[in-house]
């Protein structure tokens, strides 16, 4: 249960983060590029990848792991979380996994994205 709580704060305080980075960045940059997804898929990625280790060597690794990791990174972005698993498969020496994740990720979410407008039309 209590790793539920943590999941829900660090998901709020995530989805918070994300938003106030897209108004920020939309008020500086403007709304001609998605730079606020960019700056949170990067920012999120070098996090997940800095946190990641520190917190699973910590004494109560399951409840920050649960509120920064899954919550906070996983309503931030997803892509963290993608970016970290396509590591650790490379890292396993599952180099091929690893482009496959790469390549079903993008070429499926884009699709997938592409046919879910076409059938709100």
């Amino acid at each position: 249960m209590k790793a539920l709580i943590a999941v829900a704060i660090g998901g709020a305080l995530g989805a918070s983060a994300r938003f106030a980075t897209g108004l920020v960045t939309s008020a500086v940059f403007g709304p001609t590029f998605p730079y606020a997804v960019l700056i949170v898929n990067v920012s999120g990625s070098f996090a997940i990848g800095y946190l990641f280790p520190i917190i699973a060597q910590g004494s109560d690794q399951s409840v920050y792991h649960a509120l920064i990791i899954v919550g906070f990174l996983g309503a931030f972005t997803t892509f963290s979380t993608f970016s970290l698993d396509t590591i650790q498969l490379i890292q396993s020496g599952q180099a091929v996994k690893a482009f496959v994740n790469v390549c079903a990720n993008l070429l499926l979410c884009l699709c997938a994205c592409w046919l879910g407008l076409l059938l709100a039309r």
